[in-house]
């Protein structure tokens, strides 16, 4: 049930953040938000 609701959870996180933005990650476990984010959003990590 966890992993579902940490897909949801870093579905919505990544519907929030705008291309482009800075970003500081902090306790973020294996890094696959960030990944995406960079890749799809050209966030600055």
């Amino acid at each position: 049930m966890r992993e579902k609701n940490a897909l949801l959870e870093d579905e919505i996180i990544f519907n929030l953040i705008e291309p482009s933005s800075k970003v500081l990650v902090l306790g973020c476990g294996e890094g696959k938000l960030l990944e995406r984010l960079v890749r799809d959003k050209k966030i600055f990590g």
